[in-house]
């Protein structure tokens, strides 16, 4: 299936939208067929316990299985797949195409409102206010910020339809994670670059999670992410603690970071029957929380994305525009599709 990617679908003209029932038209009715069927659902019709747990990981359980495939589908059609230098180096890319356009980028300055103007009747989006105090004024205002920070804390609640409202109250977002960053000084390079094994005993993480097994990832094949001769594993763990994590860094640090150390070092020792002694090589450990997620991103329950399209809520599309308020567009990861980009007139 060839899918229309060249513009996101409010941008369709009707032209646009022909085209892409011709190229889509044919597989419509297997699309809607596996996006009812979830990954965990799918993966429990394998007999063998090994493809069963590669399934039921591919991404979260609860996920569509469509959408899995559409994901494996581009990567094998090279149109999707790892950036050399990882995200921050094609972050660098973005912001140096912007720079050299003439924009300018005001760093360390968090959003605490968006503007707004009343004017001939209709309400505008006008400027922001900073966390420090400042205020910038602004012809148009796009937000690429989380989208429940946007709608509810920026602008207050007063800009919001039902139906995206509905899904804030009811619909299953994707979890909160903390990620282990673990620096090598060895190279593995017989392994896979993404593996699933069991631990040699459980670890436990918060209090709703307790990991048996490790998804790993070993980046040998970036040579920009360890110097010569070394390797970084890097691993995310799924947890829906949120407010654990962010309860324990802000009322009791000293634990905080001492619970961080330990789920380090126990999960080193429970990589040990597959590795070996990593313990003797590591010369890098890192552990961001949920906690960290909110700190940077103020992400919605720490969440890594949006809501999971589960086959309850399938390509179903929020409403395209925020009822009442003019010159605001919002490109968030409060949307879904994932990716799409919703703009608010």
């Amino acid at each position: 299936m060839n899918m229309p990617l060249g513009k996101p679908m409010e941008l369709f003209t009707i032209a646009d939208a022909f085209e892409a029932l011709i190229k889509m038209g044919p597989y419509i009715g297997r699309l809607r067929k596996w996006s009812k069927v979830s990954i965990v659902d799918f993966a429990a019709r394998f007999k063998n316990p090994f493809l069963r747990k590669t399934m039921e990981n591919l991404v979260v359980p609860e996920m569509g299985v469509v959408f899995a495939m559409i994901t494996t589908a581009w990567m094998n059609n090279k149109t999707a797949g790892y950036p050399i230098g990882g995200s921050l180096e094609f972050s660098r890319q973005i912001e140096q195409r912007y720079l050299g356009l003439g924009g300018k980028i005001h760093y360390n300055s968090r959003i605490k409102e968006i503007l707004t103007a009343e004017s001939g009747g209709k309400t505008t989006a006008c400027g922001i206010v900073t966390s420090n105090g400042e205020s910038r004024n602004a012809t148009y205002i796009v937000s690429a910020a989380d989208g429940h920070s946007t709608l509810f804390e920026l602008l207050g609640g007063r800009f919001i339809d039902q139906k995206t409202a509905d899904f804030y109250r009811d619909e299953l977002t994707f979890p909160s994670f903390l990620l282990l960053s673990l620096g090598v000084g060895r190279l593995i390079e017989s392994e896979s670059s993404s593996l699933i094994f069991p631990l040699t005993k459980p670890v436990y993480i918060d209090p709703s999670t307790t990991i048996t097994d490790f998804n790993i990832r070993i980046h040998s094949y970036d040579p920009t992410l360890a110097p010569k001769g070394k390797t970084l594993l890097e691993a995310m763990i799924p947890t829906r603690e949120t407010e654990y994590w962010c309860s324990l860094r802000n009322n009791d640090l000293s634990r905080y970071k001492a619970e961080k150390d330990r789920i380090i070092s126990e999960v080193t020792t429970g990589m040990e029957g597959r590795f070996g002694n990593i313990g003797e090589y590591l010369e890098m450990k890192d552990l961001s929380t949920p906690a960290s997620v909110v700190r940077y991103t103020n992400n919605w329950k720490g969440s890594f994305e949006g809501w999971i399209m589960t086959p309850k809520i399938g390509f179903s599309q929020l409403p395209m525009k925020s009822p009442g308020l003019n010159n605001f567009f919002m490109a968030d990861t409060g949307s879904i599709p994932e990716g799409d980009c919703l703009p608010h007139s």
